[in-house]
């Protein structure tokens, strides 16, 4: 999308959850002239409701998420949880901290309480899948909502699911 291109245009980008790569792909592409940290398990989700949680376990999503960024020499994966990953960037270092990987309450809490810090004054701290599903919660990422909430009182603003933060 538009609103993850212009994300894109910074020098270092980290991003947690890549999964497949799609978004790392959209966001490797405005970064031309700097490094994107994919940052993943490739372990997938603890969380059964996401089909993460089961598609770890009969593809090798790491495999596909290496061909799908093929031609990328700014991207980098860093196979680990984030808060581990965290700890490899120095406080105030960042522009941008893209989040999008376990969508449970308690670990876009943990993501955003490691990654905050990293962030520069006037960075930019976002994530992915701020929606809420239908009447009956379906299709939805509420745990998502809940913790990014909870964190940072509100986004600045969402563009179709993409939450936006700037940080002061």
């Amino acid at each position: 999308t538009t609103e993850i291109y212009t994300l894109s245009l910074h020098d270092a980008l980290p991003i947690l959850g890549s999964y497949k790569g799609r978004s790392t792909h959209a966001l490797a592409s405005g970064c031309k002239n700097g490094k994107v940290w994919a940052i993943d398990t490739w372990e997938g989700s603890q969380d059964s409701r996401d089909d993460t949680s089961w598609l770890y376990k009969t593809h090798d999503v790491f495999a596909e998420f290496n061909k799908n960024i093929e031609g990328f020499s700014n991207i980098e994966a860093l196979r680990m949880d984030g808060s581990e990953a965290s700890k490899l960037f120095a406080d105030e270092s960042l522009d941008v901290v893209f989040l999008d990987a376990e969508h449970t309450k308690s670990a876009i809490m943990k993501d955003i309480s490691c990654w905050t810090p990293k962030l520069k004054k006037g960075g930019i701290l976002c994530g992915h899948d701020y929606k809420k599903g239908d009447v009956n919660g379906n299709g939805g990422w509420m745990t998502v909502i809940e913790g990014v909430n909870e964190m940072i009182q509100a986004p600045d603003y969402v563009v179709d699911t993409i939450w936006v933060k700037h940080i002061k």
